[in-house]
């Protein structure tokens, strides 16, 4: 999809998983200004180590969650 949609090939992919609170996610959340969120974070880089595209996914502190890694 970086391809597709930013016109750009990827060598690799960083991801990150943090909390905190974000004003922009937290008023889409319709959520208290200050509460912290889980966010799982993507940065796209190419060959030259230059950064084309990033995702940043906010998760409801409310919310159970379940992740399956398949090898």
């Amino acid at each position: 999809w970086v391809s597709a949609y930013c016109g750009r090939d990827f060598a690799y992919y960083a991801a990150h998983l943090g909390c905190g609170a974000d004003p922009d996610a937290n008023a889409a959340l319709d959520l208290p200004a200050g509460q912290a969120l889980m966010e799982w974070q993507e940065i796209f880089y190419d060959l030259s180590d230059f950064p084309v595209a990033f995702c940043d996914i906010f998760f409801r502190p409310e919310a159970d969650l379940t992740m399956v890694l398949r090898p």
